[in-house]
């Protein structure tokens, strides 16, 4: 005998009727929209209580089931989760900690977030900038919590302010810039604290006088939270915003943020190392032309010496570079190539010219011999030690240095000099990246 399917069977099994012969299908579905608040509104229900329709939906699992999977959004059911996962902590008991943003994680819905890890892997690959990457992460961030405004902030390298992140001008540091404190705006707190800000009325906070640090902003509620790498290193802060007329944030959006920060801070790990291991390529592809350089017989001195200047400028942005060799015997420093910004299609272009000679204890140049120590100057009109007359000859205005000695079985042979900086002025990347082996082993 051919029996018909269980599928089949389920499909056509009349169900129990609800109390008072009402249909629950045209109920369930006209307050579809209202579950969210966990609360049943049954305006035309003709008499059918809440408890009713609980007890009808606890004996037919089945038509909750239908119903949530006809209705609710993933986004709904992620907030679904977590939701439920805050109520079992509370009825259990348990500490701070116990269901940590990575464990919650594995209870959300995962399509959004592969596809937000995937794009983030993609740019490592295509344009390992960190920055890039952070604006990629609070991108996905604020279309997971359906914000009304996004900002990423990021440190400047002083330490001690933030500027907002351009994707059209992503070089710019000016961008309503401000000083880390508190005082001040919610961002400039958090970078300060360390803390998660999660506010309802940024208006009423009295934690944040200029509110987001926008005038005639119409934002209300406020989700705002550092960005720290692997190493305890702050790097950014992201804000996310709703304005006046739209449904705050919620508990849950807070734990949204969380969980994407913590996959997204393994991306912008893997960004900043990307972006080591590139500059160590580039480094090492210099010192072995420098080597196949001297290696060739018609190569002189003084291309060396250039290929060494130009590289040092393309590492870390200068207009100019300038390298002055120790004479011993006259306690003088001196030089006969310089730069004067000339490029052409091959690359930066140096002048041989009259050498200059001067005393190995003058200037911010033989400060540094001298002393042996690493100078990175923001201001060389400022310092006292900064030698004018160069600029009063040359006509070449100095605003920011670099200063590096040269040593060679630990005695000093030289010192070199990068000259402004196209960034503003030189980070203090910079005095690691010119490591006084790094010379040696070009010279």
């Amino acid at each position: 005998m051919k029996m018909s399917s269980p599928t089949r069977q389920v499909s056509v099994r009349r169900l129990p009727p609800l109390p008072n012969q009402v249909q629950i299908r045209p109920i369930l579905k006209e307050n579809a929209a209202n579950l969210e608040d966990g609360l049943l509104k049954t305006r035309h229900s003709r008499g059918l209580t809440e408890q009713q329709v609980k007890d009808y939906l606890l004996a037919n699992p089945n038509v909750l089931d239908e119903l949530v999977l006809e209705v609710a959004s993933c986004d709904q059911i992620e907030r679904w989760l977590i939701r439920k996962s805050h109520y079992l902590r509370k009825i259990e008991g348990t500490t701070e900690g116990v269901n940590s943003s990575l464990s919650r994680w594995k209870f959300c819905v995962h399509s959004d977030k592969r596809k937000m890890l995937q794009q983030l892997t993609k740019d490592i690959h295509q344009q390992p900038q960190k920055a890039r990457v952070m604006n990629e992460l609070v991108k996905s961030i604020a279309a997971a919590t359906h914000a009304d405004r996004h900002s990423l902030y990021l440190v400047d390298k002083n330490g001690t302010d933030i500027y907002l992140y351009s994707e059209t001008k992503p070089r710019c540091r000016t961008l309503n810039r401000q000083p880390i404190g508190k005082g001040s705006t919610v961002a400039a707190y958090v970078a300060e604290s360390g803390e998660n800000v999660f506010t309802k009325d940024i208006l009423g906070d009295e934690r944040f006088p200029k509110g987001i640090g926008i005038e005639d902003s119409t934002a209300q509620s406020v989700l705002c939270q550092p960005i720290i790498q692997s190493d305890g290193i702050l790097v950014g802060v992201v804000e996310l915003v709703k304005s006046l007329g739209s449904s705050p944030f919620q508990k849950e959006d807070e734990e949204i943020l969380n969980s994407y920060l913590v996959w997204g801070s393994i991306a912008i790990h893997h960004a900043e190392i990307s972006k080591q291991i590139q500059k160590q390529k580039d480094l090492n592809s210099f010192l072995l032309n420098v080597v196949r350089s001297i290696f060739d017989e018609i190569c002189t001195m003084d291309v060396v010496i250039e290929k060494i200047m130009a590289f040092a400028k393309k590492l870390v942005n200068a207009d100019r570079c300038s390298l002055f060799l120790l004479d011993t015997k006259t306690n003088e420093l001196y030089a006969n190539l310089f730069d004067e910004g000339d490029e052409d299609g091959t690359g930066f272009k140096f002048k041989n010219g009259l050498e200059i000679r001067f005393e190995a204890t003058k200037g911010i140049a033989g400060y540094v011999a001298s002393k042996g120590m690493i100078l990175n100057i923001r201001d060389a009109y400022r310092d006292h030690r900064f030698n004018r007359e160069v600029d009063m000859k040359t006509g070449y205005t100095t605003r920011n240095i670099l200063c590096v000695p040269v040593r060679c079985k630990g005695s000093i042979i030289g010192v070199v000099q990068m000259v402004n900086s196209y960034r503003g002025f030189f980070s203090t990347e910079g005095n690691t990246i010119f490591n006084p082996k790094f010379f040696v082993t070009s010279l």
